[in-house]
């Protein structure tokens, strides 16, 4: 891990991206996590895709600096980044997605992640069968008091 992580800052997205890709497979070391904290800031949005997933998702860890880096990336300008924190935060019952994930759900095109963040907030195992958006930003807002 030593190796890959020497080439984090390297002039080449193609490099941070596929630094990115491998650190995913090691999400819950103490080197992967303070790399891909690192490459949740990067200009590329694949590498902030794959950094944020690989963290987020992928990985168990929790901190206030995890955390504060996912709930970052729920502005992003990239969707797919903004999904991945928002599975993320659910992930963690960080209630600072709720706002987030409830306007997700309310869209007329919900993504299975979106549908995944909510899930994970409600503390399900995986989604409800026949459940649509508006389903899970009902439960939501029932359980959080919303």
């Amino acid at each position: 891990m030593p190796l890959i992580v020497n080439f984090h800052s390297h002039p080449s997205p193609e490099v941070r991206f596929d630094v990115a890709f491998a650190l995913g497979c090691f999400p819950n070391e103490t080197l992967s996590v303070a790399t891909l904290l690192h490459l949740m800031q990067d200009t590329d949005e694949e590498i902030r895709d794959w950094a944020t997933f690989g963290l987020g998702v992928l990985g168990n860890n929790d901190s206030p600096e995890i955390r504060d880096a996912l709930v970052r990336r729920i502005s992003d300008s990239d969707e797919d980044v903004r999904e991945e924190a928002m599975v993320g935060l659910g992930k963690r019952k960080d209630r600072r997605v709720l706002s987030v994930l409830l306007a997700a759900l309310e869209q007329p095109t919900v993504t299975d992640r979106v549908i995944e963040g909510a899930y994970m907030m409600l503390d399900m195992q995986n989604e409800r069968e026949g459940w649509k958006g508006a389903d899970y930003a009902a439960a939501l807002r029932e359980r959080f008091s919303l």
